[in-house]
């Protein structure tokens, strides 16, 4: 059987190899399927796209709910150009509403939860034609032979982790990423905390919060690095530090093996401190990010339920400088339930810590999250329907804002998007709006660091991507690279840096919020 898998995205926003559908992969040539092709709707062309379609007998596809318009399209195209195909939808979306993806958009099967267990056991059932006890997979809905939509057992999740085989790499390839150095890592699955931005929707697509062994881990990195020479790791999952004894015996590991491997990956202020740190980078560990959020206690206590310590996230930053990793911070506005003074709070919070990078999202009502609840609750909510989901904000940068509160809507987040590229700019940093999570780049503090050797690595990376992509926004990173590294602001200090940060006058803010 021909088996075609497909992620969905869009042309020009480019992420890196979907470990879903590779780790699906894998357990399918584990079964005898070996005839599998990949699709990556971001960066596939149009020919490839169709030849692959058409030259398919089963076609998975996994979809999030901001790609969700692509999907449908998909199915659609399928439909049009291969109607024998057999469609199989999965991922985020379909696993939250699964007979929707069915009834409505026209899929064949969709599976819900983790594929590496349903899927086989459809392709397996469908290969030899016993499509009888199909209610038996768990996780499978379909139609029967009376049109009826049919539910299967719960999804099934497995507890020990290590006994998938590695991600398929090869269905993939990483070097086909533009930009992209390093390769994808997931130590675990899910999530044990309860923060409303993710929660309860994680737990339905990806159940309880597993560990795979240290050991595993280090070993498909050793893996990677021998078969492709990957040197480079950046791991996907919520927390890296929530159980000490893991991160102690993984760093370990990667000390004994020798090997000069660098990873990052997500810490949280409340799980790490500075010992754990520093055995981190005696183990390789180059990057940290951080999910901040807001600059309001408040808010992340209530409005998030995330309880982190905001006043231990500057001695993060303080303890990773000294060590020489790179920081990194995530920070939502528009959040609902949150005041336009924390909004703000939280814009002059960010200006105030000497991170590396950072990124500001919109805090969107994503289904069956905590913020699609309480928006939905209290009439906030001003799309009816995924369907036509325009997140993309073309006039202000990032993400449009979807809700409007009883104290601010849209127009109020894009004043604050607006502010937060003029106050960010006047203090060096470069902020690209193209981007759904508008990124910001520390310039003075990242120039400073760079070594002339990785000046020049840097420049030329970003050259060899503006000519093969055309996109402006390396240029733009070219410009502002050379003109701080040639400054007098590679100097930078952190008590500089939190004068610089706190000399915006409150007018400002006030400014903002008449």
């Amino acid at each position: 059987m021909r088996i075609c898998l497909i992620i969905t995205g869009r042309k020009g926003v480019y992420f890196n190899q979907p470990l879903g559908l590779c780790s699906i992969a894998a357990e399918l040539k584990k079964r005898g399927f070996a005839n599998i092709t990949g699709i990556d709707l971001s960066i596939a062309s149009e020919k490839e796209i169709t030849r692959k379609l058409m030259n398919s007998d089963l076609i998975g596809i996994s979809i999030t709910t901001k790609f969700l318009p692509e999907a449908a399209s998909l199915i659609r195209r399928i439909k049009a150009v291969n109607p024998r195909a057999i469609v199989v939808t999965g991922g985020a979306h379909p696993t939250l509403f699964p007979e929707e993806m069915v009834e409505k958009y026209g899929a064949d099967y969709t599976v819900a939860g983790e594929g590496e267990f349903a899927l086989p056991e459809l392709v397996k059932a469908v290969a030899e034609n016993d499509i009888n006890n199909l209610k038996d997979i768990g996780g499978l809905y379909y139609r029967d032979g009376s049109g009826q939509i049919v539910t299967g057992s719960p999804p099934i999740f497995y507890k020990d982790l290590d006994s998938y085989p590695f991600p398929d790499r090869d269905l993939f390839p990483v070097d086909q990423y533009p930009g992209v150095d390093h390769y994808p890592m997931a130590a675990s699955r899910s999530c044990p905390y309860r923060c409303t931005n993710c929660q309860p929707a994680l737990k339905y697509h990806s159940g309880p919060f597993r560990l795979r062994s240290p050991e595993n881990v280090v070993a498909e990195m050793l893996l990677l690095n021998e078969r492709y020479g990957g040197r480079m790791f950046s791991f996907i999952d919520s927390d890296l530090t929530i159980k000490k004894s893991w991160i102690n015996a993984f760093c370990e590991l990667l000390i004994k093996a020798k090997r000069d491997l660098f990873w990052g990956g997500n810490i949280r202020a409340n799980t790490v401190d500075n010992d754990t740190l520093k055995l981190m980078k005696q183990a390789g560990f180059i990057r940290a990010s951080m999910g901040i959020e807001s600059g309001s206690q408040d808010v992340v206590n209530n409005a998030l339920r995330k309880n982190i310590p905001l006043r231990k996230v500057r001695s993060i930053i303080e303890w990773c400088d000294q060590l020489g990793i790179f920081t990194e911070g995530y920070f939502m506005i528009g959040i609902p339930g949150e005041t336009r003074e924390q909004m703000l709070e939280t814009v002059e919070f960010a200006k105030t810590l000497n991170l590396n990078t950072m990124s500001f999202n919109v805090g969107n009502p994503y289904p069956k999250t905590g913020f699609e609840i309480i928006s939905r609750e209290r009439g906030w909510l001003l799309l009816d329907s995924w369907d036509h989901l325009e997140l993309m904000d073309e006039i202000f940068g990032g993400h449009k804002c979807l809700i409007r509160t009883d104290q601010w809507g849209p127009e109020f987040v894009n004043r604050v998007k607006s502010k937060i590229v003029k106050d960010f700019t006047e203090m060096g940093w470069f902020v690209d709006g193209n981007l759904g999570f508008m990124p910001a780049i520390n310039y003075p503090k990242f120039a400073s660091q760079l070594t002339w050797y990785r000046f020049f690595r840097r420049i030329a990376k970003h050259l060899l991507l503006f000519i093969k992509t055309r996109q402006q926004n390396q240029l733009r990173y070219l410009i502002s690279l050379i003109k701080h590294r040639f400054s007098n602001r590679n100097a930078v200090k952190t008590k500089f840096y939190d004068e610089k940060a706190r000399s915006f006058k409150k007018k400002k803010v006030n400014s903002l919020l008449s």
